[in-house]
């Protein structure tokens, strides 16, 4: 039977300094798109995310910029990522009755 030895490792020199944190862009995305699902079950007229920095709100504006058009205007002011409503709602929540298209009484008398 073979027999190495490993030598012991060294032990890593202690710095004052702390590790950087890298920023990661997805877990920005991450905590806007949780954001997103509370807050656009019932969309109030005028909503607001902290983005954290100038640079992440226009990312983040721009990526959702044509998912909530016409019905919202978006826009990045400093950090934050603001959505107003537009002056009509352009995609309003169907009506429960039936269309008078199809139960025209007036196509029944010809």
């Amino acid at each position: 039977m073979l027999k190495i030895k490993i030598p012991p490792r060294s032990e890593p020199e202690e710095t004052d300094t702390e590790p950087l944190k890298q920023f990661n862009d997805n877990s920005s995305i991450t905590q806007f798109r949780d954001w997103w699902q509370v807050e656009f079950e019932k969309p109030a007229d005028f909503l607001e995310y902290d983005a954290g920095q100038l640079e992440t709100a226009i990312m983040l504006s721009k990526m959702v910029k044509d998912l909530v058009w016409p019905d919202f205007k978006v826009g990045a002011e400093g950090a934050w990522v603001v959505f107003r409503r537009a002056e009509k709602r352009y995609f309003p929540r169907k009506k429960k009755y039936e269309s008078s298209q199809l139960n025209d009484e007036s196509s029944k008398l010809e």
